[in-house]
């Protein structure tokens, strides 16, 4: 539906942009939930602010959604940005939104955590 990459650049204008980042979301989709990928000391800011909408956080480690989304011959390489950077192209254009002029690795990757993310929920909706 949407991706953005953003550079907060401080650890406080991280914490006023994710407030400011949720609402936006909010005023226009149901959000089910939260996925992240990165450092607990910054995922705590997500969670506090999940926690406040009513949204659940999840994280999960690279290794985990790498492992289902890229080609395990470049899981630990530099050749695995690159295939994020194109398979996050794939979804991209599969989804009918326009295609960005670049996009670098974090975007890439946080494009498929979320394909992930998305993934897990549907195959746990599947049990219920």
């Amino acid at each position: 539906i949407w991706f953005r990459s953003h550079n907060f650049g401080t650890r406080q204008r991280l914490r006023k942009g994710i407030y400011t980042l949720l609402c936006q979301i909010l005023n226009e989709w149901d959000l089910l939930f939260l996925i992240m990928e990165g450092s607990k000391d910054i995922g705590k800011l997500w969670m506090k602010r999940g926690q406040k909408i009513d949204v659940p956080v999840y994280f999960v480690s690279p290794e985990v959604w790498r492992e289902a989304m890229l080609f395990a011959k470049n899981l630990k390489s530099k050749e695995a940005k690159k295939q994020a950077i194109k398979s996050a192209r794939k979804v991209i254009v599969s989804s009918g939104l326009a295609p960005p002029r670049t996009i670098n690795h974090n975007a890439a990757e946080a494009i498929l955590i979320g394909l992930w993310g998305v993934k897990e929920y549907t195959k746990r909706l599947e049990i219920i």
